[in-house]
């Protein structure tokens, strides 16, 4: 998984993914199930990002935070593949880091084991 280039990218529309990325943490937090929790959200979007503070100097931020797509690259290059559009339904989680932004994609995002049917 590979941060965001966040070039063009305003403050405002950081603002809009870390408030929420913040709604979706809270109601992670508030789950029996927290791993159930992050794993229906992440089910829910065609696009889902990963916002996280980033502490580090020396990488790329906005308003404290970095960027990254956990899910939806596929769908993205086929669709640029193909010409074609269409709503895409987008969703923002807040997570720790950046290697936690990893272990969810790796878990339910691009990088996830396919499931067998």
């Amino acid at each position: 998984m590979q941060r965001t280039i966040l070039k063009g990218m305003t403050e405002a529309e950081m603002a809009k993914h870390i408030a929420e990325g913040i709604e979706n943490r809270m109601a992670i937090d508030a789950a029996p199930d927290r791993t159930a929790k992050l794993a229906e959200i992440i089910a829910r979007g065609d696009l889902v990002w990963a916002v996280w503070p980033e502490t580090d100097k020396r990488k790329p931020k906005i308003a404290g935070h970095a960027l990254a797509l956990l899910k939806g690259r596929p769908i993205l290059k086929y669709m640029s593949d193909n010409k074609s559009s269409g709503y895409l339904e987008q969703i923002t989680i807040m997570l720790n880091s950046h290697s936690s932004a990893c272990g969810a994609c790796g878990l339910y995002g691009d990088e996830a084991e396919p499931k067998a049917s």
